[in-house]
């Protein structure tokens, strides 16, 4: 790996760099999707039962001092909840920026990394075409180190900057259906919870 990182010149620590930022983002999604994982029944019924027990504002307090995003965004839709659905849906939507900051979170950055990186793999091509040109054009090879050196760096960073795009970009679309399937399921998750809240002001 060492060997390959030399051969590849400068260009392979900055693909080492995108890479290791790309997995760290990566898991931070996946951690959190897990962490927030919407199970509307259980916490439709863990919501109503502590409804029941100390009141709304109680419950709205509790939630929202949650270290769990989903609890977050229930207890603002709960504070709504006198109002028409089809505003708090919205309302729930708009705030998603700032009760659920992870949900998006860094999205724009693994897009870029994941645009940038095959651009330094082709960089690293040129430059160690560069290096192939210049030795081919001293006259008779005899520095063959030298002219695999830049064979080397032109076929290491192509295939490095490949590399990591193809994998960060499946899972860039996993994490985008993810988001989209835990919105989906949020928004059923509201709907149950504020249906049950009405259902004890009646």
């Amino acid at each position: 790996m060492l060997n390959l990182l030399i051969k590849g010149g400068p260009i392979m620590i900055v693909l080492g760099l995108c890479s290791f930022y790309g997995c760290y983002i990566v898991i931070q999604k996946l951690l959190f999707f897990k962490a927030n994982l919407v199970q509307k029944d259980r916490l439709t019924h863990m919501i109503t039962q502590h409804l029941e027990r100390v009141g709304k504002p109680a419950t709205i307090e509790k939630l929202s001092q949650s270290r769990f995003a989903t609890h977050r965004i229930l207890a603002s839709s709960l504070t709504l909840s006198d109002q028409p659905y089809a505003i708090i849906q919205d309302t729930v939507q708009q705030n998603l920026p700032t009760t659920a900051p992870e949900l998006d979170q860094s999205m724009a950055v693994l897009s870029s990394i994941i645009t940038i990186t095959p651009i330094l793999g082709l960089l690293g091509t040129v430059i160690g075409l560069i290096d192939i040109f210049n030795v081919l054009s001293g006259g008779p090879i005899n520095d063959t180190q030298q002219l695999s050196g830049g064979i080397a760096q032109a076929l290491i960073t192509t295939v490095t900057g490949l590399s990591i795009t193809i994998p960060l970009m499946i899972m860039y679309r996993i994490i985008e259906e993810k988001a989209h399937r835990y919105r989906h399921a949020l928004d059923a998750c509201v709907r149950d919870v504020i249906e049950a809240c009405n259902q004890l002001d009646a």
